[in-house]
């Protein structure tokens, strides 16, 4: 006897070129758009200001790498989400999708700590929450979409995952750094990604 569901499709995923699949892509990349450009114009300004003043260790990238990564790495996010959502659809996976909000605003909240208020010791907080967000947000991806759990692994992967040791103070200023220095230090290996630097 035939079961009354043989013959059925498990999903009702869109074609991946239908207008719907699109426009769900398009609001994923617009998302991914929004905190890349809200977090430059917080990022941008100090760039060449407050931060140049920092001690930063020998293997800090130059700047020109950090545009293309990070345009690299939200691309991948947002196809990542829109894969989990052709997967499952918002109810199937809303659990995943509200990670990757949540990752995206801990993101966000890193260029505002750090270069936007110079609260390096909570920045310090927001990149360990952000890694632990990320991670979270890869294995609930790769659970409804395996591809879509690999496309957030370079984003684990750029710049060093923890930190060793950190500031004393909550914030700091151009005129600290001297001290900071003498304290161990710290560099910025990425923007997004606080490393101290040993004083040894």
């Amino acid at each position: 006897m035939t079961s009354p569901s043989a013959g059925l499709p498990r999903t009702a995923r869109p074609p991946v070129f239908s207008g719907r699949s699109l426009l769900a892509l398009l609001g994923f990349l617009a998302l991914s758009a929004v905190v890349s450009g809200l977090g430059g114009a917080v990022t941008t300004p100090e760039i060449d200001g407050w931060y140049r003043t920092l001690p930063k260790p020998g293997f800090t990238p130059p700047d020109w790498v950090f545009a293309p990564v990070w345009t690299t790495l939200y691309i991948l996010m947002a196809v990542a989400a829109w894969r989990v959502w052709r997967k499952a659809g918002i109810a199937g996976a809303r659990g995943a999708l509200g990670l990757h909000l949540v990752q995206l605003a801990l993101n966000l909240a890193w260029s505002v700590l750090f270069f936007g208020l110079h609260q390096v010791g909570l920045a310090l907080v927001d990149i360990l929450v952000l890694l632990v967000a990320v991670t979270a947000t890869a294995i609930a991806f790769g659970r409804h979409d395996r591809p879509a759990g690999l496309l957030m692994l370079p984003y684990l992967a750029w710049g060093p995952l923890l930190p060793r040791s950190m500031p004393r103070s909550g914030s700091i200023s151009a005129q600290d750094c001297d001290e900071v220095h003498r304290r161990g230090g710290f560099g910025l290996a990425g923007i997004g990604q606080v490393v101290p630097v040993s004083g040894a």
